[in-house]
């Protein structure tokens, strides 16, 4: 059988997107792809439509990241295990508690993919087309934790398969946080918790989080499980 080489992501070209927010956007994004590309079920009168599949290059929540809340907030017990934090470069603009010392928010004028990285960084970014251009960021500073859904099979996983130096797949759901500061149900896909840099690999072992845990990946070349 002939192996099939898979592109990775154009990540220069990604990273170069404006990162904005709004149901507009959400909106646009459903008109411009394909139903065979994004599945697409109605909802209540006057709402987003409903993504039941994610984008090759991304991935949002299961329900638009563009929605009632873009905004899902890590509980606070997780970066009490996880930090301190010197970086969240994606801060909400009502964060209801500091994920690190000092935080980007839109809301400011400060767009964290653009704006300079120091320090350990905690990285929960908006679970949309833009993944792969945050985790290039990541990967390129080398020291900080990045906390996405676990959706192995997009093209935004393949990239960072090749970059993260540990990964976490935790037992159980994250259960996220409203800017309000209230528990929101368990998220709707399993979460992900990638390091970058020996000392926050040693951090997440050692975090006391149950689940998988395991460092560099090996990226196998052949047959799309899809195209079976």
């Amino acid at each position: 059988m002939k192996e099939i080489e898979f592109p990775m992501p154009d990540v220069d070209a990604e990273i170069k997107a404006p990162v904005t927010k709004g149901r507009e956007t959400a909106l646009e994004m459903l008109r411009t792809e394909k139903p065979s590309e994004v599945g697409v079920t109605s909802t209540e009168a006057g709402s987003v439509p409903m993504r039941t599949s994610p984008k090759a290059d991304g991935f949002g929540h299961e329900r638009p990241h563009e929605g009632q809340s873009n905004d899902w907030i890590t509980p606070k017990k997780l970066i009490a295990m996880l930090g301190p934090f010197d970086l969240d470069p994606c801060e909400s603009d009502t964060q209801p508690w500091p994920c690190a010392a000092r935080g980007y928010r839109l809301g400011r004028g400060e767009d964290g993919l653009k704006l300079p990285w120091e320090g350990r960084v905690f990285s929960n970014p908006p679970y949309g087309p833009h993944i792969t251009a945050w985790a290039k960021r990541m990967a390129e500073h080398r020291n900080g934790i990045f906390l996405i859904f676990n959706r192995s099979e997009t093209d935004a996983w393949r990239y960072i398969f090749s970059v993260g130096d540990a990964y976490l797949l935790p037992h159980g759901r994250t259960c996220f946080y409203l800017p309000n500061g209230q528990r929101a149900k368990s998220g709707t896909a399993p979460s992900a918790l990638i390091a970058f840099g020996e000392n926050n690999v040693a951090a997440l072992e050692n975090c006391g989080l149950a689940g998988a845990f395991f460092r560099k990946a090996k990226i196998l070349n052949g047959m799309k499980i899809s195209t079976l």
